[in-house]
């Protein structure tokens, strides 16, 4: 690893830290003060400024795309417009899914309808006659080795977006439902956030991304990860184990 990603990395865990105070103070200026306030545009417009200084410093999208939403929901126009083109630069179009196989698409197995590759259909097997008894223990009679792994139980994984969106509808959209804009809406809270539990099988990490008013994709600003997609952007990522 060169000596400037690692720089790169430290800086942005020591910006985490340093930042966590500032966003809890953010959501108790959220729960109290009205969206119009001027101390609560005023502190959003602050910790966008900081998330845009530190995401071009540190060549991080994630904090970047962040600043820059703070900016733009603190009734900025003129920072919308300067940087509508870099925000919007190859996202997907509105409805489309960020990655994963075209709808439709078969599956890699075989055809529909295609015979599997063990003996054609009506062959008799290679084994003793249909009615002949098996050599084996008798139909239900327990098995002698020990019982399979028990299937690991769903994880249920509760997705949020804050209120700084000041979105009217808000869709979580990913591997998990086929990235489809209607299958899981989420819900606005009494405290101004959107939530939504989704049962997620373990072990493995799932791509997502939130479609806003059904025209415009945003990443999670907690996932545990951002990948590239096809369409230029990148996915949020969340790990399930």
């Amino acid at each position: 690893m060169d000596p400037v990603t690692t720089l790169r990395k430290l800086g942005k865990l020591q910006y985490a830290a340093a930042r966590l105070p500032l966003s809890l103070l953010d959501n108790c200026v959220a729960r109290y003060w009205h969206e119009d306030a001027a101390a609560r545009v005023g502190f959003e417009r602050f910790l966008g400024t900081l998330d845009l200084l530190v995401g071009r410093l540190l060549a991080d999208d994630a904090i970047r795309q962040r600043g820059w939403l703070l900016w733009r929901y603190a009734g900025s126009d003129v920072w919308a417009q300067a940087t509508a083109n870099e925000a919007t630069a190859g996202e997907p179009a509105a409805g489309a899914p960020a990655s994963g196989p075209a709808a439709g698409a078969p599956a890699s197995g075989p055809a529909a309808g295609a015979p599997a590759s063990g003996p054609a259909a009506g062959a008799p097997a290679s084994g003793p006659a249909a009615g002949a008894p098996a050599s084996g223990p008798a139909a239900g009679a327990p098995a002698n080795g020990p019982a399979g792994p028990a299937a690991l139980s769903p994880v249920v994984v509760i997705f949020t977006l804050p209120a700084v969106v000041q979105a009217e509808s808000v869709a979580l959209c990913g591997d998990f439902n086929d990235w489809s804009a209607d299958a899981t809406p989420l819900e606005l809270g009494s405290d101004g956030y959107w939530r939504v539990a989704v049962a997620l099988e373990p072990g493995r990490s799932y791509r997502y991304r939130y479609l806003i008013n059904g025209k415009r994709w945003e990443n999670a600003w907690d996932a545990d990860g951002y990948v590239p997609n096809a369409y230029g952007g990148t996915d949020s990522v969340v790990v399930v184990e």
